[in-house]
């Protein structure tokens, strides 16, 4: 079901929620991108609920 809603992502789990990485190529040259798309629902870490989507700038690759 992930992979029909997200396509083929590396999905990264941590103490914050669900996040996956995604490539990006821009003027600037490649970059990897971090988006946070669910958070946990309490501190027992055990269910996820969808957020809007959280986007960083993880690294640029030269």
């Amino acid at each position: 079901m992930l992979v029909d809603t997200i396509c083929d992502h590396t999905l990264y789990m941590d103490p914050g929620g669900l996040n996956i990485f995604e490539h990006s190529t821009g003027d600037a040259g490649e970059s990897l991108i971090l988006v946070k798309i669910a958070d946990w629902v309490d501190d027992m870490r055990a269910v996820l609920q969808p957020i809007e989507l959280d986007i960083k700038l993880v690294a640029v690759l030269i």
